[in-house]
């Protein structure tokens, strides 16, 4: 996620629009795109999740047997999830260098096999 600042920089406005301590206070703060859907699209891998809350989580899953090979989706689940709508580029990933491209970002030096494959 090259442009991930943008995300950044609104996760870190709506943290610090929290109350300091108290109950309700989420347990991640995620970024979302705007898909047309009432929530956006959730984008695990740009948020800040709090630490007790996500121990939590994985000794639950643990405790079920469900950790291993379990999903994020899963890990998740019993989370509160607070999403912060995001500008879809800010969570853009990049597998290749035409996705590179596409977010206007030059490749510079590459070999001519590399990053040409591709998505599965």
């Amino acid at each position: 996620m090259p442009l991930v600042a943008d995300a950044v920089v609104r996760l870190s406005s709506a943290l610090s629009a929290e109350p300091a301590d108290g109950p309700g206070k989420p347990d991640v703060v995620m970024a979302a795109t705007d898909d047309g859907t009432p929530h956006g699209r959730a984008q695990p891998l740009a948020g800040f999740y709090r630490t007790a809350g996500l121990k939590n989580a994985v000794e639950d899953l643990a405790a079920r047997g469900a950790l291993i090979n379990g999903s994020v989706r899963s890990l998740l689940a019993s989370l509160d999830v607070q999403l912060v709508t995001v500008p879809a580029a800010a969570t853009a990933d990049v597998d290749t260098w035409d996705d590179a491209a596409a977010l206007g970002i030059a490749a510079g030096h590459q070999d001519d096999d590399q990053g040409r494959r591709s998505r599965s």
